[in-house]
């Protein structure tokens, strides 16, 4: 680095401007959060016995943790709100560990009143706790009913935590949760299977589901057609900014915004959109003068879509009750026995069964969802350009929206077929 910058163990420390003064500036991590430390020094010998004594408080904190109690003094929940403070999540998975772990909490309480400090947990504790979330319930506790999944998705934040006092202080707390194996699955694969069949949609269905959203329910048919048509998340369609879309190109970028961070590395990308999302998203981007707006159509950062008071979607709960409530509304006048208790994330995986059984190429469909790869030929070398994906997705997309020997010979199918005429006549194609 240059004589205004240096690394030092575990401290990169950087000159600050000041006037009149030496001021250097000490950089490093830890827990998971970027520390900061602002260093006034007579000379660079003064310099250098400041960076030195600073780096070795950063490896005794790392040793033991800082705020740690002594082992008699920890209790059950100051250890697990300084193992969630210290993980290298974000802001939000930080208020689901705490929301999850609220439930290990309260059976504690009841089960085990025992138990006090986080050295008393044992491996049978967590074992037990296992049991109560699939099968037992225990009176009192607000039982979750969780299968075998999200079972595992509960314990995230318990293993979590026993892993992260274990690494810290391994003489006295054991990994418990290491020890606490979920039972196997014993479910039917059959019935799993039949089960799996119900999360896609016939283009028939889905075409049904669209005129009758955009009829009765307005503010959320964008963010469904992303979900049903390009297979976007939730909270990418929602966050999803005028930048961010190209309509020249028929492309969509999904990218960090103020509302929304990407779930992982292959999230961030860019994907080419069929013509009936552009035409979409013209209207949502240009609407008619008498429908106003909010924020300026010509901010660049304005969000696409807006909840019914004309302002941006803050969340998923209130997306998800329109949509839940659009479903139900759906199947009540329609009938569509495919809806009766449709989830709102199924919609993405409708997109990716729909493409797949068109012959879409995996690789291509794994990229255009944003799928993570865990493979060296999907991680390092294999590249899928907007090239590659315009040729297998789209026309894969085209042709299951065309695809009638599987569908609904009923009202369904000329619902369907008035939306891809909307669609086309917009782009007047």
């Amino acid at each position: 680095m240059s004589k205004d910058a240096f690394h030092y163990g575990y401290l990169t420390v950087r000159r600050q401007p000041r006037k009149g003064r030496e001021v250097w500036q000490a950089d490093w991590w830890a827990g998971g959060r970027r520390c900061r430390q602002n260093l006034r020094v007579v000379d660079r010998a003064d310099l250098d016995r400041q960076v030195a004594m600073l780096n070795e408080k950063v490896i005794r904190d790392m040793l033991q943790p800082a705020n740690a109690a002594p082992p008699d003094t920890l209790t059950v929940k100051d250890a697990i709100d300084q193992a969630i403070l210290a993980s290298n999540g974000r802001a939000m998975s930080k208020k689901a560990y705490h929301w999850q772990i609220h439930f290990f909490l309260d059976w504690l309480a009841i089960e085990r009143p025992q138990i006090r400090l986080w050295s008393e947990v044992r491996a049978e504790t967590i074992r037990a706790y296992v049991v109560f979330l699939r099968d037992r319930p225990v009176k009192g506790v607000a039982r979750p009913n969780l299968a075998r999944d999200s079972v595992r998705n509960y314990m995230v934040p318990v293993r979590m935590v026993a892993r992260y006092w274990n690494e810290n202080d391994p003489e006295t707390y054991r990994n418990v949760g290491a020890c606490a194996k979920l039972p196997p699955d014993k479910s039917n694969p059959l019935e799993r299977a039949k089960r799996d069949q119900g999360k896609a949609l016939s283009a028939a269905d889905f075409g049904a589901l669209l005129q009758w959203v955009k009829t009765n329910e307005p503010t959320v048919y964008g963010p469904m057609m992303l979900a049903g048509l390009c297979g976007l998340r939730v909270q990418e369609a929602l966050a999803l900014r005028r930048c961010d879309v190209d309509l020249d190109n028929a492309t969509l970028t999904v990218t960090e915004t103020e509302t929304h961070t990407p779930k992982n590395t292959f999230s961030f990308r860019v994907i080419p959109i069929p013509p009936m999302i552009v035409a979409m998203l013209r209207e949502a981007i240009h609407p008619p003068v008498e429908r106003g707006a909010v924020i300026a159509i010509s901010d660049p950062a304005r969000p696409v879509f807006l909840n019914s008071r004309g302002e941006p979607w803050k969340g998923f709960s209130g997306y998800s009750h329109l949509v839940k409530r659009a479903v139900r509304g759906c199947w009540r006048d329609l009938g569509l026995e495919s809806l009766r208790s449709y989830p709102v994330r199924y919609l993405r995986s409708s997109f990716a069964s729909a493409v797949r059984s068109q012959g879409a190429d995996v690789r291509c469909v794994q990229a255009y969802l944003g799928h993570s790869r865990s493979d060296i030929l999907g991680t390092s070398y294999e590249q899928i350009g907007l090239d590659r994906m315009r040729a297998e997705i789209l026309p894969a997309i085209e042709k299951w929206l065309r695809d009638r020997h599987n569908s609904r010979q009923d009202a369904s199918e000329t619902n369907l077929t008035s939306v891809l005429s909307e669609a086309r006549q917009t782009l007047s194609i």
